[in-house]
């Protein structure tokens, strides 16, 4: 049977994600395996509020009915709200509603990517996008933030093929848990405007800060300098997995108009037909209209953040040891205390 299958089958491998998952089956553990929120955070009262209101009588039709693929405009809305505060001035045609932003990074890679194609990523960088570029058959390179790697060289190092995109969550990534300075991200956008690719900015953690200054989203750096966002190739992919709830599987790309509409053209509507959770269920916006203001599921978390410091430094210094291949599960003394954390692996 074997050579019946595509040649991106051979790079397809068991997903890690799914055996870090499986550790929260275990009892007294507490994962640092992945970006897990803690579930008695989740606002399951909002949530329950929320159902209720999108399957009542005036809304259950709308609610449980096929939509348009863009997703929901009412949620749309509310996002392209969002983005204004964090600075990138957008309107609802420019955002794209995803099933979580795993999904997004599925369609850009089907959008981007030929077989031998370079897609820039950090070293180690997050496994779930691996998993979501390799179906493509690209090569990857090390992006380094700031560092000396130029355009000349990536492009060299290319070969044949062309360097699409530069991906990386630039705010406490996963899983280094670093964060881009300014500085670095200005230069970031130099290095794409010099090889002429997307830049994927994935802002799953950029509404978990809990003390000091926030910096800007790339995209909203790049804005600033070009002044209107159809001009720009930064793509933000969002999430409502950290600040709700993974379960609820909503996440979107904000990008220039074009760039959503062929993403949502290539990737939604040829290989997943008419509809895609869209945000109206469970509850689209009615969740959001809850007295429940994103940073106040915050509060709780810095004391956590603060007295696991320790640990995870230690997790940090451990998992991300080369010689180790950047990827360790913590067993002894750590498993004892009750807790695991690994880095996933290197591109």
């Amino acid at each position: 049977m074997h050579q019946l299958f595509a040649t991106r089958a051979a790079r397809m491998k068991a997903s890690e994600i799914r055996e870090l998952l499986k550790l929260l089956d275990q009892p007294g553990i507490i994962s640092f395996a992945g970006g897990i929120p803690d579930p008695a955070l989740f606002p399951a009262e909002a949530f329950a509020q929320a159902f209720q209101q999108a399957l009542g009588a005036d809304s259950r039709a709308q609610a449980l009915q096929y939509s348009v693929s863009e997703g929901y405009m009412p949620l749309r809305e509310w996002i392209a709200g969002h983005m204004r505060q964090i600075g990138i001035d957008c309107g609802p045609d420019d955002v794209l509603i995803t099933s979580g932003s795993q999904q997004a990074l599925d369609y850009l890679g089907k959008l981007f990517l030929s077989p031998g194609d370079t897609a820039l990523v950090g070293w180690p960088t997050y496994l779930g996008a691996l998993a979501a570029f390799n179906a493509y058959e690209p090569r990857y390179d090390r992006l380094r933030a700031g560092g000396n790697a130029g355009a000349a060289q990536y492009r060299a190092a290319a070969g044949s093929g062309a360097v699409k995109y530069a991906y990386l969550s630039p705010d406490f990534a996963n899983p280094t848990g670093e964060t881009v300075d300014r500085k670095g991200r200005e230069a970031l956008l130099d290095l794409a405007e010099e090889l002429d690719c997307a830049l994927i900015e994935d802002g799953a953690y950029q509404a978990l800060r809990y003390d000091g200054q926030a910096i800007p989203p790339i995209l909203a750096l790049e804005l600033a300098r070009k002044g209107d966002l159809q001009a720009c190739r930064t793509i933000y992919c969002g999430s409502f997995s950290k600040t709700l709830s993974p379960g609820l599987r909503v996440g979107w790309g904000g990008a220039a108009r074009h760039r959503a509409a062929c993403a949502d053209e290539t990737g939604r509507r040829p290989a997943f037909g008419h509809h895609q959770p869209d945000g109206r269920a469970p509850g689209g916006p009615n969740l959001f209209r809850q007295p429940h203001p994103e940073g106040a599921r915050n509060l709780p978390c810095a004391p956590r953040r603060d007295a696991g410091g320790a640990g995870s430094a230690h997790a940090r210094r451990r998992a991300l040891d080369p010689a180790r291949g950047g990827h360790v599960h913590l067993a002894d003394p750590a498993a004892r205390r009750g807790w695991r954390a690994t880095a996933g692996p290197r591109a």
